[in-house]
């Protein structure tokens, strides 16, 4: 009797370990698959990096990036949750880990510069200005390339990793254009803020507006028609820098006109008005990108009567500075002259 009732007992216990084991087997296969997924929109070896796992962005820099952010707004804008805040949270894009919070950089910690030979070959005040600069961003890291570097770079990406590229750059590359692909690249690999070596920094409130979890920060140009882009800054493998360099080999290989100054500051403004839907040939809208976490900033003319003016020449757009909505200084736009090399703004003495 005790045989025939424990058969029972046993099949079942039987049957529930098999049912245990079987879920066991397709949740894993689900994880596999998920894994795989992954995989197939970044390279295997990325995916310990978290800057660059967007959740649902088409890495190809292709497409609608997908809106609405996941987390508090701006008063002004659709659905905020800000409006009683002293200070304001920022949205963002959903990254896995570590959950956003106020005060966490989006952006890493480096500056990146870039120029023919190295820094370290530039004038005396323009080596001097570069650690000034730095001197606001206490504990980043400085990567700094020259052309050799930056070539190098430049393989490492997949959109300028082509022999026609590699053959411009080597050889009719004009030395401004090379700085701006360079910098694509700096930002694609590594993420951070971009600086041009003669921008001059006049206070670390851009560091202070990074820890309102900003995506991107840069400035609109004088002109307000394209991008400042002196001051750039994204994550690592952002879709806007992706696009921004998508629209530069066009440029360069002569499949798109260019119909702005400049092929750096006019990829970065196309490529803005298609990632973040910007109506084409007009003004930025700076208050709704800051709802999608850009942070633009704009160029204005100082009188020489100015405070930040004393010492300082007007001539050749010396008096230019980037400040933002408040006027609040960030910035003068160069340190040296336009269109030279030795020249500085300051007067002596």
């Amino acid at each position: 009797m005790v045989l025939l009732k424990s058969k029972p007992k046993r099949n079942t216990n039987r049957w529930i370990r098999f049912n245990f084991i079987l879920l066991f087997i397709l949740g894993s296969l689900v994880h596999i698959r998920s894994f795989i997924h992954i995989c197939k929109k970044t390279k295997c070896s990325e995916v310990t990096d978290e800057s660059r796992l967007y959740d649902g962005m088409n890495y190809d820099g292709r497409g609608h990036v997908p809106w609405p952010w996941q987390t508090q707004k701006l008063s002004h804008c659709s659905n905020s949750t800000a409006q009683t805040l002293s200070h304001s949270l920022y949205p963002q894009l959903p990254l896995p880990t570590p959950k956003w919070e106020l005060g966490v950089l989006r952006i890493p910690s480096n500056i990146l510069i870039n120029s023919k030979e190295g820094h370290e070959r530039e004038p005396d005040f323009i080596q001097s200005n570069i650690q000034n600069n730095l001197n606001f961003f206490p504990g980043w890291n400085l990567i700094s390339d020259d052309d050799t570097s930056c070539l190098q770079k430049l393989k490492q990406v997949d959109v300028y990793n082509t022999s026609e590229i590699e053959t411009w750059f080597t050889s009719k590359a004009i030395g401004v254009y090379k700085s701006d692909v360079c910098r694509m690249a700096q930002l694609y690999l590594h993420g951070g803020i971009y600086l041009d070596n003669d921008l001059e920094l006049m206070s670390p409130a851009i560091l202070e507006d990074l820890e309102s979890g900003f995506d991107v920060v840069s400035a609109i140009s004088l002109t307000k028609k394209e991008i400042f882009q002196a001051i750039l800054g994204a994550p690592p493998g952002h879709p806007l820098i992706h696009r921004a360099m998508e629209l530069s080999v066009e440029i360069i290989l002569k499949k798109r006109k260019l119909t702005y100054d400049w092929m750096g500051t006019g990829a970065v403004q196309m490529a803005i008005e298609e990632v973040y839907e910007q109506q084409q040939d007009h003004p930025l809208d700076p208050k709704m990108l800051q709802c999608l976490g850009v942070h633009l900033l704009h160029e204005i003319g100082l009188p020489s009567n100015h405070p930040e003016m004393t010492n300082r020449s007007t001539r050749n757009a010396c008096n230019i500075a980037v400040v933002d909505n408040d006027d609040k200084m960030y910035a003068f736009s160069r340190v040296k002259e336009f269109s030279t090399t030795n020249k500085p703004c300051h007067f002596k003495g």
